[in-house]
Protein backbone atom coordinates (compact mmCIF):
# COMPACT_ATOMS: atom_id res chain seq x y z
CA UNK A 1 0.00 0.00 0.00
CA UNK A 2 2.51 2.29 0.80
CA UNK A 3 5.55 0.84 -1.45
CA UNK A 4 6.85 4.32 -2.61
CA UNK A 5 7.89 5.19 0.90
CA UNK A 6 11.17 3.76 2.67
CA UNK A 7 10.76 1.09 5.25
CA UNK A 8 13.47 0.84 8.30
CA UNK A 9 14.68 -2.29 6.62
CA UNK A 10 15.08 -0.30 3.28
CA UNK A 11 16.99 2.64 4.85
CA UNK A 12 19.18 -0.14 6.73
CA UNK A 13 20.45 -1.15 3.68
CA UNK A 14 21.09 1.83 2.06
CA UNK A 15 23.54 2.88 4.93
CA UNK A 16 24.87 -0.59 5.23
CA UNK A 17 25.60 -1.00 1.60
CA UNK A 18 26.33 3.08 0.85
CA UNK A 19 23.67 3.31 -1.58
CA UNK A 20 21.69 6.41 -1.99
CA UNK A 21 18.04 5.82 -2.62
CA UNK A 22 16.64 8.82 -5.76
CA UNK A 23 12.78 8.40 -3.48
CA UNK A 24 15.19 8.96 -0.13
CA UNK A 25 17.15 11.91 -0.99
CA UNK A 26 18.95 14.41 1.49
CA UNK A 27 20.31 17.69 0.06
CA UNK A 28 23.88 17.33 1.34
CA UNK A 29 23.35 20.94 2.72
CA UNK A 30 21.22 20.24 5.04
CA UNK A 31 22.31 18.59 8.57
CA UNK A 32 20.43 16.40 10.43
CA UNK A 33 22.75 15.22 12.99
CA UNK A 34 22.65 16.52 16.29
CA UNK A 35 24.87 19.70 17.11
CA UNK A 36 27.36 17.50 19.05
CA UNK A 37 28.22 14.92 15.98
CA UNK A 38 28.15 18.77 13.90
CA UNK A 39 31.10 20.23 15.81
CA UNK A 40 33.43 16.51 15.90
CA UNK A 41 36.25 16.42 14.08
CA UNK A 42 36.37 13.94 11.11
CA UNK A 43 38.09 11.73 13.64
CA UNK A 44 35.80 12.24 16.64
CA UNK A 45 33.04 11.53 14.08
CA UNK A 46 34.34 8.35 12.78
CA UNK A 47 34.91 6.67 15.89
CA UNK A 48 31.63 7.58 16.89
CA UNK A 49 30.12 6.00 14.07
CA UNK A 50 32.64 3.24 14.08
CA UNK A 51 30.99 2.20 18.42
CA UNK A 52 27.12 4.03 17.07
CA UNK A 53 26.32 1.69 14.82
CA UNK A 54 28.47 -1.59 15.62
CA UNK A 55 26.54 -4.45 16.33
CA UNK A 56 29.15 -6.44 18.00
CA UNK A 57 29.51 -4.00 21.18
CA UNK A 58 26.65 -4.43 23.84
CA UNK A 59 25.14 -1.09 25.02
CA UNK A 60 23.83 -2.75 28.97
CA UNK A 61 27.23 -3.99 30.28
CA UNK A 62 28.27 0.47 31.70
CA UNK A 63 31.94 -1.46 33.25
CA UNK A 64 33.55 -2.80 30.19
CA UNK A 65 35.81 -1.88 28.01
CA UNK A 66 33.41 -3.52 25.53
CA UNK A 67 30.75 -1.02 26.31
CA UNK A 68 29.27 1.16 23.60
CA UNK A 69 28.01 3.84 26.63
CA UNK A 70 31.73 3.57 27.70
CA UNK A 71 33.48 4.46 24.21
CA UNK A 72 30.52 7.06 23.08
CA UNK A 73 31.27 8.55 26.82
CA UNK A 74 35.26 8.57 26.08
CA UNK A 75 35.00 10.93 22.92
CA UNK A 76 32.63 13.06 24.55
CA UNK A 77 34.93 13.60 27.30
CA UNK A 78 37.51 14.94 24.62
CA UNK A 79 34.53 18.13 23.25
CA UNK A 80 35.96 21.74 24.46
CA UNK A 81 33.19 23.42 23.07
CA UNK A 82 30.56 24.37 25.72
CA UNK A 83 27.35 24.15 23.62
CA UNK A 84 28.90 20.89 21.88
CA UNK A 85 29.10 19.38 25.40
CA UNK A 86 25.46 20.63 26.29
CA UNK A 87 24.14 19.32 23.01
CA UNK A 88 26.13 15.89 24.10
CA UNK A 89 23.92 15.71 27.49
CA UNK A 90 20.89 16.50 26.58
CA UNK A 91 20.99 14.23 23.43
CA UNK A 92 22.71 11.43 25.61
CA UNK A 93 19.39 12.02 28.06
CA UNK A 94 16.76 11.59 25.39
CA UNK A 95 18.83 8.31 24.46
CA UNK A 96 18.06 7.13 27.94
CA UNK A 97 14.19 8.39 28.52
CA UNK A 98 13.50 6.64 24.68
CA UNK A 99 15.33 3.54 25.73
CA UNK A 100 13.64 3.47 29.23
CA UNK A 101 10.01 4.38 27.30
CA UNK A 102 10.86 0.85 25.02
CA UNK A 103 11.48 -1.41 27.92
CA UNK A 104 8.80 -0.07 29.25
CA UNK A 105 6.63 -1.24 26.41
CA UNK A 106 8.60 -4.34 26.18
CA UNK A 107 8.16 -4.90 29.82
CA UNK A 108 3.89 -4.62 29.53
CA UNK A 109 4.04 -7.44 27.16
CA UNK A 110 2.41 -11.11 27.80
CA UNK A 111 4.75 -14.26 28.01
CA UNK A 112 4.32 -15.63 25.07
CA UNK A 113 4.17 -12.66 22.59
CA UNK A 114 7.21 -11.52 24.78
CA UNK A 115 9.22 -14.77 23.85
CA UNK A 116 8.31 -14.14 20.90
CA UNK A 117 9.75 -10.71 20.87
CA UNK A 118 13.07 -12.11 22.15
CA UNK A 119 13.15 -14.60 19.28
CA UNK A 120 12.69 -11.67 16.82
CA UNK A 121 15.25 -9.34 18.42
CA UNK A 122 17.81 -12.26 18.93
CA UNK A 123 17.23 -12.94 14.74
CA UNK A 124 17.79 -9.29 14.53
CA UNK A 125 20.72 -8.68 15.99
CA UNK A 126 22.63 -11.84 14.53
CA UNK A 127 21.72 -10.42 10.81
CA UNK A 128 22.67 -7.29 11.91
CA UNK A 129 25.69 -8.56 13.01
CA UNK A 130 26.22 -10.68 9.82
CA UNK A 131 25.56 -7.54 7.71
CA UNK A 132 27.95 -5.87 10.04
CA UNK A 133 30.81 -7.89 9.29
CA UNK A 134 30.24 -8.38 5.35
CA UNK A 135 33.71 -8.00 3.28
CA UNK A 136 33.08 -5.02 1.13
CA UNK A 137 33.16 -7.54 -1.38
CA UNK A 138 30.28 -9.26 -0.25
CA UNK A 139 28.61 -5.77 -0.12
CA UNK A 140 29.23 -5.22 -3.35
CA UNK A 141 28.04 -8.16 -5.02
CA UNK A 142 24.88 -8.42 -2.86
CA UNK A 143 24.09 -5.03 -3.80
CA UNK A 144 20.23 -4.63 -2.66
CA UNK A 145 19.41 -8.37 -2.69
CA UNK A 146 19.95 -7.92 1.16
CA UNK A 147 18.06 -5.26 3.02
Amino acid sequence: MFACFPTAADLEGLFLFNKRDPFFEISDDVEIAPLFIQKMTDEERKAFDGIYWNPNLEDADKTTKGSRIIQINKIAEAFKDAAQIADFKKWKTEQEAAKKAYEDRVAKLSAPVKAQYDKLISLRREAEKIRYNLSPEAREELGDLIR
